[in-house]
């Protein structure tokens, strides 16, 4: 009983921690600034500490255990390229790059860098673990869906009535797109567009054991998909809406009662004309006049295969992009400033750690995809199943031509998604939502007889 009890404690305290990210890790501006990183990281570290001190991992153990020597791989590789990989700076560069001393400072500083891979890994785990007991997936889905509605009620009053501002500070980009409560409308088209896609698989599910329509729940998606929308995000919009139409597509039953796919899509096709001009008429003006890629971003690719061209094999160095790119960018396109991010996760990781990191993405598709091969569900299994495989495939796409996954309030949040769906299934999924006092109350009476 009292191993019961200390795990049931342990988890719990993991369910807190996972609502707590869902809550707050996007604020404030997406958790952007180090000492707010560290932070969280401190955080989750403590609770991982507590939940693994006192037990209750159980079904989760191999998804954790998988989770850590995969993370691990990745930061000892990190620190062993900064004590024994970096070498010489590009020309035209000394005068950008702080001079290291020794290898003992780079390291540490490859250490902070890898602070949003090691809060990331915590986060998924203690998701995972989360997300064990019956329910819990559906409370940490339903507290994804009702804080990524409420921060787009107050970002489309905001956009109303102050435009121009994000909370309480004025913005200096952006100033016609819906932003909140990031900086840059691609991130907050990807955080929408994931609580738009977990808002439809908890639809489906709730359709599909009470068999009624939720019309609260269709309201929040409703609210979120016009916050979406707003953000005017052309990759965006486009890659995370083609992944909820294939996640309707494959949950049309639960959705749509067995209507015809071909009615979904002229449905799907016909709300996407309807509603880009109304809700983000913008967008087709940006596309019009910049076409899918704008030259600025054209010119930073450009910039960024010439410094993967003399960095490889081993990269620059993890958090060393910016320092770095200023010798390769070409004068004549016309970019100035500090560009943080290569506007491509996979560009800027090989820019940064190489091929070894191709490497780690390649192990980390084929480990997600042994997993979603062999995992065994019921009926809410496949539900949640193919929800996160669409979100999946949504951010590696995005993250092609953007870095969402570079920011660090968003990072958070899609790792607790994707954590308890991985935690829910590899326990043997049998239902989504917690038994009901009734059902309970019936089989303590049978047990009792």
């Amino acid at each position: 009983m009292t191993t019961q009890l200390r795990s049931a404690g342990s988890r719990r305290a993991a369910f807190f921690a996972s609502i707590l990210i869902l809550g707050l890790a996007p604020l404030p501006f997406g958790s952007t600034d180090g000492l707010t990183q560290s932070l969280w990281t401190l955080v989750l570290a403590g609770v991982g500490l507590f939940v693994a001190i006192r037990g209750g991992v159980g079904g989760a153990a191999r998804v954790i255990a998988t989770t850590f020597a995969f993370t691990g791989a990745v930061v000892l590789y990190v620190l062993f390229h900064a004590l024994f990989l970096m070498h010489r700076a590009p020309p035209g560069s000394e005068i950008l790059i702080p001079v290291l001393t020794n290898g003992v400072e780079a390291a540490h500083g490859a250490l902070l860098a890898c602070q949003p891979v090691m809060a990331a890994a915590l986060a998924f785990s203690l998701a995972a673990i989360a997300a064990r007991p019956p329910g819990n997936l559906a409370r940490l889905w339903d507290a994804c869906v009702v804080t990524g509605t409420a921060f787009a009620a107050i970002a489309l009053l905001q956009q109303v009535f102050m435009p121009g501002w994000i909370f309480w500070e004025a913005k200096s980009a952006y100033l016609s797109s819906l932003t909140l409560p990031f900086v840059n409308r691609n991130t907050a088209a990807a955080y929408y567009g994931m609580v738009a896609l977990i808002s439809l698989a908890r639809i489906s599910l709730v359709i599909d054991r009470r068999n009624r329509l939720p019309r609260l729940r269709i309201l929040c998606l409703v609210i979120v998909l016009i916050a979406f929308f707003a953000t005017v995000s052309r990759a965006g919009i486009v890659i995370f809406f083609s992944a909820m139409l294939c996640f309707a597509l494959v949950s049309r039953r639960q959705l749509f009662g067995g209507v015809p796919a071909k009615w979904v899509w002229g449905g799907a096709l016909s709300m996407l004309l309807i509603g880009l001009p109304v809700l983000a008429g913008r967008l087709a003006a940006r596309f019009s006049v910049e076409g899918f890629l704008d030259d600025s971003r054209a010119c930073v690719y450009e910039a960024t295969l010439r410094g993967i061209k003399d960095f490889l094999p081993w990269g620059a160095g993890l958090g060393w992009f910016e320092w770095v790119l200023p010798a390769y960018r070409n004068i004549g396109c016309g970019i100035s400033g500090i560009w943080e991010t290569a506007h491509s996760f996979y560009l800027q990781g090989l820019f940064e750690l190489g091929w070894p990191f191709l490497v780690a993405v390649a192990a980390f598709y084929v480990i997600a995809a042994v997993f979603i091969l062999r995992v065994n569900s019921g009926s809410s299994g496949l539900t949640i199943k193919w929800a996160a495989v669409a979100l999946l495939f949504a951010i590696t796409a995005h993250n092609v031509i953007d870095f969402s996954l570079q920011i660090f309030g968003f990072t958070l949040p899609l790792s607790v998604v994707l954590g308890s769906a991985a935690g829910f299934l590899a326990r043997g999924a049998r239902s989504v939502s917690a038994p009901s006092r009734t059902s309970m109350l019936r089989h303590q009476g049978a047990m009792e007889a």
